[in-house]
């Protein structure tokens, strides 16, 4: 057991040459791209699905299948990412999901009818759940100087809301102009190109492999003097209390899932409830709630940028910053509390000011755990190397079916029955402080 405990210590140790720091630069840029196209492409149904709704005159259902569809597919990728990575490791299984991810964008602006658009963005959902397990496995794996791990786990974090944000103004400012069509073509492709060069000329060579990444079991540590080699935060005291490999999955896989589907849901509710204020608003005009004209518009993809970015990134770096410093059941009652608050909100009043405020509580105390949880989920040190695939597999898994639950909520039910599922998961992140007793 100490051997896999140690795998990183022995084996890689901070250097700090030219050429090791270049390269460590260079990953982290791979790093930052990837994870920025990842939230371009999994906060675009938010931004492009109203329109897609009125260019091919889908139904309601329709519409709602188009927007989760994206998150249908990574679900599937997160349960199958351990397989693929244990036959071919991790550089292959991400340079494969950067090229078929433009291959697909290119097949989607040339679908001209639902199902071709339904099976592109399923496809690309498949490559994005790729990428979340492999992007930070390929990090892990090659990051030379291991003293940044915490910092660069929290850069990738900021990066992916960065792309969530980024997309957003990018509608902002072109959207109305092309269509959502050839909008498509300026969003995560121009963000995957420059890793798939990186990755082909600096990192050539194969990264561990299935080897020493693919485990051989979920290792249980039942002993003291096991637990006493576990490494802890630098507070030593979040592993008190959950040293074992399983124990620490599953509470990251649940908490995931929870959270996921409450404040990943934002993705689309979010729009959603800005067209149905647009639609009070004319009422007196239009009787359509599908209404082109009541489509999020103009400035109002500005909120979403506000939201999706400012807030979520505020949260990341206060998480970053309480990591060590408070336990982590705070930020989980912190989250519970705060996400059920606001969601009521959405039970008295459709007001744009009243949602936006509400949601940017929800994506404030969803970037600090979310945060958090990118730093368990990547972390080798916690999870020792020979099974971080598979933890990192399952906990992604978790998510994407959080995420794709929440989304399927909300593009098939109504408002209310969205608010109530959210409020649901949203307390469950309270409870979950309580269940797993993570401090003493």
């Amino acid at each position: 057991m100490s051997s896999k405990m140690d795998i990183r210590t022995d084996e890689k140790t901070p250097l700090t040459t030219r050429k090791h720091i270049f390269k460590d630069i260079i990953l982290t840029i791979t790093t930052i791209l990837i994870c920025m196209a990842e939230g371009v492409e999994l906060y675009l149904p938010g931004v492009i699905s109203q329109d897609i709704s009125c260019t091919l005159e889908l139904s309601h259902t329709q519409t709602g299948l188009v927007e989760c569809s994206i998150y249908m597919g990574s679900t599937v990728a997160g349960f199958t990412c351990n397989s693929i990575v244990r036959h071919f490791g991790c550089r292959l299984p991400l340079l494969a999901s950067c090229y078929l991810s433009i291959f697909s964008t290119l097949i989607s602006v040339f679908s001209g009818n639902f199902a071709a658009l339904v099976a592109t963005r399923i496809f690309i959902g498949l490559c994005v759940g790729v990428n979340l397990t492999t992007n930070g496995l390929f990090m892990s794996e090659r990051l030379i100087n291991t003293n940044l791990y915490e910092w660069m786990a929290f850069i990738t974090s900021a990066s992916f809301c960065v792309g969530a944000g980024w997309v957003a103004l990018l509608a902002h400012l072109f959207l109305e102009r092309v269509g959502w069509k050839y909008f498509l073509l300026i969003t995560s492709i121009p963000l995957f190109i420059p890793p798939i060069l990186i990755i082909h000329t600096v990192f050539s060579e194969p990264c561990a492999g299935p080897s020493t990444a693919a485990g051989n079991g979920i290792d249980t540590i039942t002993t003291d003097s096991e637990i006493d080699k576990v490494p802890k935060r630098k507070d030593g005291s979040f592993l008190k209390s959950m040293a074992t490999f399983s124990k620490l999955t599953y509470f990251a896989a649940v908490l995931s899932l929870a959270a996921e589907l409450h404040a990943g849901s934002t993705v689309i509710f979010l729009p959603h409830l800005i067209k149905k204020y647009n639609t009070l608003q004319t009422l007196g005009n239009t009787t359509s709630k599908n209404s082109c004209s009541t489509n999020i518009h103009g400035s109002q993809f500005l909120i979403l940028a506000g939201v999706n970015f400012g807030a979520v990134m505020l949260g990341k770096i206060t998480g970053y910053l309480l990591y060590t410093k408070v336990p982590f059941k705070y930020s989980l009652f912190i989250a519970g509390v705060f996400s059920a608050t606001s969601y009521s909100v959405f039970l008295v009043t459709y007001k744009i000011e009243w949602v936006s405020m509400a949601f940017s509580i929800i994506k404030f105390v969803f970037g600090i755990c979310s945060c958090q949880l990118r730093l368990l989920r990547h972390n080798a040190a916690l999870f020792h190397e020979g099974e971080l695939v598979r933890s990192c597999s399952f906990i992604t898994a978790a998510a994407q079916v959080g995420l794709f639950m929440g989304t399927l909520f909300t593009g098939l039910t109504t408002p209310l029955v969205t608010t109530t599922v959210c409020l649901v998961a949203s307390l469950t992140e309270f409870i979950l402080g309580f269940v797993m007793k993570l401090e003493k």
